[in-house]
């Protein structure tokens, strides 16, 4: 009855404070920052929508690259950078990681004063921290080794999209100079400035991207900021369509994932002397579960659970958090399976892009010789073999997208498998 007594009163207590917090919220308090008037004012109402527009006057007195100045930016030196160094510098250089490691050599040190539990709860917990190092690593690693493909693209298209500036500035200056010989030319030359325009769009994009991609593996590979020396991705962008066994991929990365084996290893480990320690690891895994078991619930509640899990609260206890654990693994290994399915459907589909990607630049190149055989017989104009050739750079351009496309696919994959890490050699037992 006290405790009946105890709780009502606490409810009340905590309805009068919650009351009085939203009277707090709504009233006028007694002082409030600058913006905070802002919360309570009304927005205006318009009948007409308004319009929309951009003033580039100032523009005027900007120059315009007309891609014709030598690209005097671009490196002399590179630092070569291949997958596999990409891979293991980010995974060793993962800084969350590293917090991890540094909190374990601390618990290693803490003395136990010979208490065997406590001894086994900080030995459940440094396992529980080399699991999530294990995971950060894998997701640096990942996230580098996609910087790193994109990279490689970029400076391709780069490459690319120099060639097609050059080509389209043959045929806009091919256009001045047969109007300026008199000749009348079928061709619209605001179109061929068009063309060059987005061209030039296109190159400034991709060297805004070779920079922030630059910058984006310095940070993730622990490179010296103040080098400014630009990376060059020594990408192996081989194509292979060797089939996956896609069973085969989720028992792999059951085997391997760091999320799957934290609550596999804490599964093996539960016992009423490691329960203590268990209960905390839970708690870092899932910040929902792993409290202390409720000694002091009504006696009702223990009544029921301890003729459902035995005498003891201990007892009791050690079946929940069994079960909990059971159920945490299900559902983990569900999650995990249906990623690596995804992750290997995901491959196929970029592997059929990429197919159809590499027939569209076979179809462009054909055409390409097809008006380069009518122009030197004079049949075709020289306008028609400068778009056939662009056309087959655009192509190149796509082919080289898909398959890094393909690349960072069937780096998810391994991702996805806990295999980054693995691959780097950090491995944790379970």
């Amino acid at each position: 009855m006290m405790q009946r007594i105890s709780l009502i009163a606490a409810v009340l207590l905590a309805g009068c404070v919650l009351t009085a917090c939203s009277r707090h919220r709504g009233g006028s308090p007694a002082s409030t920052g600058p913006a905070e008037g802002f919360l309570s004012e009304a927005l205006p109402s318009v009948s007409e929508r308004g319009s929309i527009c951009a003033d580039v006057t100032a523009l005027e007195s900007y120059p315009t690259p007309d891609g014709t100045q030598p690209e005097s930016l671009t490196p002399i030196l590179y630092q070569q950078l291949d997958a596999a160094t990409c891979r293991g510098r980010a995974a060793a250089h993962a800084w969350l990681a590293g917090i991890l490691n540094n909190e374990r050599r601390l618990l290693g040190s803490v003395a136990t004063d010979g208490d065997q539990q406590q001894a086994c709860a900080a030995g459940i917990h440094r396992r529980v921290l080399a699991f999530g190092a294990q995971e950060d690593r894998n997701r640096a690693a990942a996230a580098a080794l996609e910087a790193f493909y994109l990279l490689a693209e970029a400076e391709f298209g780069s490459d690319m999209t120099r060639q097609a500036l050059e080509e389209s500035q043959r045929a806009i200056d091919h256009f001045k100079q047969l109007r300026e010989q008199g000749f009348e030319v079928h061709i619209d030359g605001g179109l061929l400035r068009r063309q060059h325009l987005a061209l030039l769009d296109r190159r400034v994009e991709l060297q805004t991207s070779i920079r922030q991609l630059n910058g984006r593996l310095g940070q993730l590979l622990g490179l010296d900021a103040d080098d400014g020396t630009p990376l060059w991705p020594a990408a192996d962008l081989t194509v292979d369509v060797e089939p996956i066994n896609v069973e085969q991929a989720v028992d792999e990365g059951m085997a391997h994932r760091a999320d799957v084996g934290v609550i596999v290893m804490l599964r093996r480990r539960l016992t009423k002397d490691s329960l203590a320690g268990v209960r905390r690891a839970l708690a870092r895994v899932d910040g929902l579960i792993g409290g202390p078991f409720p000694a002091g619930a009504p006696l009702g509640v223990l009544k029921i659970l301890r003729t459902l899990c035995g005498d003891g609260d201990d007892d009791c206890e050690l079946a929940m958090r069994r079960a909990q654990l059971d159920r945490l693994l299900v559902a983990r290994s569900e999650a995990a399976t249906a990623e690596i399915r995804q992750a290997v459907h995901q491959i196929d589909d970029r592997l059929k892009r990429t197919a159809l990607a590499r027939d569209m630049l076979i179809d462009h190149e054909r055409e390409l010789k097809r008006v380069t055989d009518k122009h030197k017989a004079t049949d075709a104009s020289t306008f028609e073999v400068s778009a056939a050739q662009l056309n087959v750079l655009r192509a190149r351009s796509e082919l080289v997208h898909q398959v890094v496309a393909w690349k960072i696919a069937k780096m998810k994959l391994r991702q996805a498998q806990g295999l980054l890490a693995v691959d780097c050699g950090y491995v944790v037992p379970r």
